[in-house]
């Protein structure tokens, strides 16, 4: 029997020769995000059942973690102690000056032949020295379920590590689709795994208001719920321009109790929560659940057009009549937002009093983005308003608003961040910016001595597509594919020196507009969060584009164990893969290349089932180059475990090139998938 599929993309270009096998110690370190230092070592350590723990009292919560890994997917126990004389292979201790130095989140490992030990001040730092180790275990390890004859060998290694940046920064938008409980805690499962520290948590907005304030029950029985959702994409989806819509309810909230559960989850793995609550636009759910929280001395004959505002980024030709509101079934800038009033500001206050008592985050973030204020030039109340509080035009209405969350906020001990809009009419006086229009924003606030959050829209918005048209699946536009997002820096040459010290993180994003699932989630964030991960945690000169890549073949098979439905980018179709099924010869065509290529085949297992076998495996590649004809090249033999194989062709091949991987024995059927990824010496895909 022969199967056949054609490679199309690749992850990886290395300059080698022959092949590189998985287990060689250059590989066996394939750490992300890379730590600051790392010193390979000769041997390793293996981790075999009854062996003890210890602990000290911050690194209990990291110990749990590791012996819960173990008891899952090795099928044994480790003994938990706190007595620091008891003989343990692996101990979780307190690090010296040096590291308290570097803070809370500093750890090192050591791995030696004999044992492993990590150190550390604080507990966010013992749990990422274990999520180190964790990346050290074999991919196993991320299960979940027993994983039959696996060797739990973790390689011989010293590391130093700590963070560049204190904000590492990830948002979830649950407004323009509602996901549930599991699926937030799945999200915050991965930003842990990759040393992310805050969870950016997208609650409110146009199209749903999706957290319970007792004060406003309104706010979720009718602002959570939309009575339908805009079909296909906002601009082409039109017919007869005319939008389309599915026909089907969409809501869902959070109680204050499943909030709470969140973020004592997130704080388990070193995670910070910062809700956000957007003020004073993207109000539409809001208002359509208190209509006296907007707008309403405009004519009924006044059509307010999102068109009309030059504000507008999307220039959709909805709109809105008067007081005609409800929960947005559309995507893009609502002109339905706040109305500047002292009424208004009592409410956001009411509301931020409860959300304070669920999130303990030193940050609140109030939004600020997009507010369109064709409602407030056409509203004589407003513009009296405006007139009286001396606010000058509408942008001072807005930066009105900012002000009052600020002094609030400020006054209850915590701090105001919202997007870069809060500029506009004037910055208050303690507000964090962060920057998404590019990075001018955040340069401009920090120039002014404010704190800034990176998140550029040019770097990091993960919902863009990241490979070029035709797109596999609905997206909101833009393209950011993995090298791109690499080079995110969120300092820059604009704010090295004297500024620098105003940058405070970076984050990435990944709004929902077409993102309806947890899965698609995964698929637009990974592996570009793995690079954003590298970015706000790697120095800057410990970062090397090729080197992640490297690392990332690795990390790849982790995220394969863990389920996670990553996407492999591909050069104009759905990537190139075949279920190993049954005995026979499994063939990959190679398109022909105008100079040298590396080839690197993935042996990916499905789902959990790290432990397939595919005995006696045998791969080899047919084909000719421009120089001489009929090369053969064997790749391994006899393998029987899923993994990573590169191979290096020097010479341009002057046609296809036929890999063929020969199965001789019984494999458990659809257990693993090859994928095969070509790497030209630009580094590109062809």
């Amino acid at each position: 029997m022969k199967k056949t599929f054609v490679a199309l993309s690749c992850f990886v270009f290395l300059i080698g020769c022959t092949s590189v096998k998985p287990g060689k110690a250059s590989e066996r370190v394939a750490v992300i995000p890379q730590p600051v230092s790392v010193t390979e070592g000769n041997g390793e350590f293996t981790v075999t059942p009854g062996m003890k723990v210890y602990a000290v009292a911050e690194a209990e919560k990291a110990a749990e973690f590791l012996i819960e890994d173990f008891r899952l997917t090795a099928g044994f126990t480790l003994g938990l102690t706190d007595d620091p004389n008891a003989e343990s292979a692996i101990r979780f201790v307190y690090g010296d000056e040096k590291l308290t130095q570097k803070g809370d989140e500093a750890y090192t490992l050591d791995v030696t032949d004999s044992g492993i030990r990590i150190a550390a001040v604080g507990a966010s730092g013992f749990f990422y020295g274990y999520q180190t180790l964790k990346q050290l275990l074999p991919a196993a390890v991320y299960g979940g379920m027993i994983q039959p004859g696996v060797t739990w060998t973790v390689p011989v290694v010293s590391i130093e590590d700590w963070p560049r940046f204190a904000w590492r920064g990830m948002m979830m938008d649950c407004t323009r689709h509602f996901m549930e409980i599991s699926a937030v805690k799945r999200y915050i499962d991965l930003m842990a795994m990759h040393k992310f520290n805050t969870l950016h948590w997208h609650l409110t907005d146009d199209q749903g208001w999706r957290l319970e304030i007792k004060k406003y029950p309104l706010l979720t029985e009718v602002g959570s719920r939309r009575a339908q959702t805009l079909k296909g994409h906002f601009f082409s989806g039109l017919k007869n321009g005319v939008h389309q819509f599915d026909g089907t309810p969409h809501g869902g909230y959070y109680t204050q109790e499943e909030a709470r559960e969140i973020v004592r989850y997130a704080a388990d793995r070193g995670i910070t929560v910062v809700p956000e609550i957007e003020i004073p636009g993207h109000a539409q759910a809001a208002v359509a659940a208190y209509p006296w929280l907007g707008v309403r001395d405009i004519p009924d004959d006044v059509l307010i057009s999102r068109k009309a505002d030059s504000s507008c980024i999307f220039g959709c030709k909805e709109c809105h009549r008067g007081n005609d509101v409800k929960v947005s079934e559309v995507w893009g800038v609502s002109p339905v937002v706040f109305k500047p009033s002292d009424e208004t500001v009592a409410f956001l206050k009411d509301v931020l009093t409860e959300v304070m008592a669920i999130f303990p985050s030193e940050y609140i973030h109030i939004g600020g983005d997009e507010c369109a204020k064709d409602q407030w030039r056409l509203s004589p109340e407003v513009q009296q308003f405006i007139k009286e509080r001396n606010l000058g035009d509408e942008n001072g209405a807005q930066s009105w608003f900012i002000h009052q969350m600020d002094e609030f906020l400020t006054a209850n001990g915590r701090k105001p961040i919202g997007w870069d809009e809060i500029l506009d009419g004037g910055l208050s006086p303690n507000a964090t910016v962060m920057s998404w229009r590019g990075k001018a924003g955040g340069i401009r606030a920090a120039k002014m001595g404010h704190d800034i959050v990176m998140t550029p829209n040019t770097y990091v918005y993960l919902d863009y597509h990241q490979e070029a048209a035709p797109y596999n699946v609905l997206g909101i536009g833009g393209l950011l594919p993995l090298k791109r997002v690499y080079q995110f820096d969120p300092v820059g040459t604009a704010l090295s020196g004297k500024y620098e010290k105003y940058v405070i993180g970076g984050q990435a994003n990944v709004w929902a507009e077409y993102i309806k699932s947890i899965e698609q989630v995964e698929y637009t964030a990974y592996p570009r969060a793995a690079a954003v991960a590298e970015a706000v945690w790697t120095p800057k000169k410990g970062k090397n584009y090729l080197s992640f890549t490297q690392r990332l073949s690795r990390h790849l098979q982790r995220l394969a164990v863990a389920d996670v439905n990553f996407c492999i980018p591909s050069k104009g179709k759905s990537r190139a893969s075949i279920a190993i099924d049954s005995i026979g010869d499994y063939e990959a065509l190679l398109p022909g290349t105008d100079g040298a290529v590396t080839v690197q085949v993935y042996l990916i297992p499905v789902g959990k089932s790290v432990a397939a076998k595919i005995p006696q495996a045998k791969l080899t590649a047919d084909y000719d180059t421009r120089i001489k004809e009929r090369s053969e090249c064997e790749i391994f033999d006899g393998v029987s475990q899923a993994g990573v194989y590169t191979f290096h062709m020097d010479e341009p091949l002057r046609g296809d090139a036929t890999l063929t991987l020969t199965v001789s024995e019984s494999a458990v059927p659809g257990t693993v998938q090859i994928y095969v990824k070509r790497i030209d010496a630009d580094g590109t895909c062809r």
